[in-house]
C-alpha cells in the first residue's frame, strides 16, 4: 500500500462512505417512493453516475494493478502456511514404526 497515492485513498474512502450511506437506505422495507423523476432528470442522473463511475473505475483499476503482486504474494504465503500446518497435523497421525 506504500505505492498508493493519497488522492486514490481519498477517492476510495469517499466511494465507501457513499455506498455505506446509500446501501442501508435502499434496503428499507415496503416504503413507497414519494417522488418521481422525469425522463430528463433520469438521463441527467444516469449521465452523472456514468461520469463518476468512469473516473473511479480508472483509479480503482490503477490501484488494483499496483497492489496485485503484493496481494498475490500475501495470498500465496497464507495458503502455503496453511498447507504446511495441515501436513504437519497429518504426519503426527501416522504411527511410528517400532524398531
Amino acid at each position: 500500500m506504500q505505492n498508493v497515492k493519497l488522492s486514490d485513498l481519498n477517492k476510495m474512502l469517499a466511494l465507501s462512505l457513499f455506498i455505506g450511506l446509500i446501501f442501508p437506505a435502499s434496503c428499507s422495507g415496503d416504503e413507497e417512493t414519494k417522488f418521481r423523476l422525469t425522463s430528463r432528470e433520469r438521463i441527467q442522473v444516469d449521465t452523472l453516475y456514468n461520469r463518476q463511475i468512469d473516473s473511479l473505475r480508472a483509479d480503482l483499476d490503477s490501484f488494483c494493478t499496483q497492489s496485485h503482486d503484493q496481494l498475490l504474494s500475501l495470498a500465496v504465503d497464507s495458503i502455503l502456511q496453511e498447507r504446511k500446518k495441515t501436513e504437519m497435523e497429518l504426519r503426527k497421525r501416522i504411527p511410528k514404526p517400532n524398531n
